[in-house]
């Protein structure tokens, strides 16, 4: 039998389309630009912790980050594995 090893806390933001699939295509940075004819666009952004004690989806990235963010730091308890 091998030792419990303790899991990070970890969430990471991934982008959303409507359907709710993870959005990877690359979006315009300019106006001039013009949008990827195969993305139907990003709705949202969601986080969810590799724990799998915190999920997250709101439309707007800054706070889905800020709130994974502080959820990784502030969590104590270490989960483990088996």
């Amino acid at each position: 039998m091998t030792n419990p090893k303790p899991i990070r806390h970890r969430a990471p933001v991934r982008a959303l389309h409507g359907d709710g699939t993870t959005c990877t295509h690359r979006q315009p940075r300019r106006r001039d630009e013009q949008p990827n004819p195969e993305c139907p666009g990003r709705t949202g952004y969601t986080a969810t912790c590799s724990a799998g004690d915190f999920t997250l989806t709101n439309g707007i990235r800054a706070y889905v980050e800020e709130q994974a963010s502080y959820h990784a730091r502030t969590t104590n308890e270490p989960k483990v594995t088996r």
